[in-house]
């Protein structure tokens, strides 16, 4: 399956004028773990900061995500997408088979949508989200789900505005950092 590029205009402010960048969303390749797993670690650093506990995110490591990207990449399982603004690699995406136990072969799940925090509230989450989707009803998925941590409001917000709906019962608790952190499963029918 290949997927479409996808390009978007993104308007970025200049001393002299106002110019326009285009965004490009495309496959991610080999050439891209390390830049993938900047994008990683920043966005957690930022995004969880005030729920996660500070010396756990400053321990993430760009050298272990870089590695984890790696082999994700070259596994060649899961649709994963990046998005570039300039030349930069800026955001990325990973969506494949759901790992929930008794998922069925239709049902897709985002495993990751994030973003360089600079350039957040500039449509890059969505673009990459449409990506995604693209290649779940590609790949005949009937649905998609997803995990978020309760606590993080501003991609629950994202996540509803594109039509995922929350399954309330599916509420999990877990350690990370020395904490006990909940996530809950959202779920998009398809059509």
């Amino acid at each position: 399956m290949e997927y479409a590029y996808r390009w978007s205009r993104i308007p970025c402010a200049s001393r002299q004028r106002k110019t326009t960048v285009s965004l490009c969303i495309r496959r991610a390749t080999r050439a891209d773990p390390a830049a993938i797993a900047k994008v990683h670690v920043a966005s957690w650093q930022q995004a969880y900061r005030h729920f996660l506990p500070a010396d756990y995110l400053a321990s993430l490591s760009i050298e272990q995500r870089r590695l984890q990207w790696v082999d994700a990449i070259t596994a060649g399982i899961n649709g994963i997408f990046v998005a570039e603004l300039g030349g930069e690699l800026i955001g990325f995406s990973c969506i494949g088979p759901c790992r929930d136990e008794g998922a069925t072969n239709a049902t897709y799940e985002i495993l990751a949508i994030y973003v360089n925090p600079a350039n957040w509230t500039q449509g890059v989450g969505r673009e990459l989200w449409l990506a995604s989707l693209g290649f779940a009803q590609e790949s005949r998925a009937e649905r998609v789900s997803l995990w978020v941590f309760t606590e993080n409001a501003r991609a629950i917000s994202f996540y509803q505005a594109a039509g995922f709906v929350c399954e309330e019962e599916s509420l999990t608790t877990f350690e990370i950092g020395g904490i006990n952190a909940s996530e809950l499963r959202y779920v998009l029918k398809l059509n």
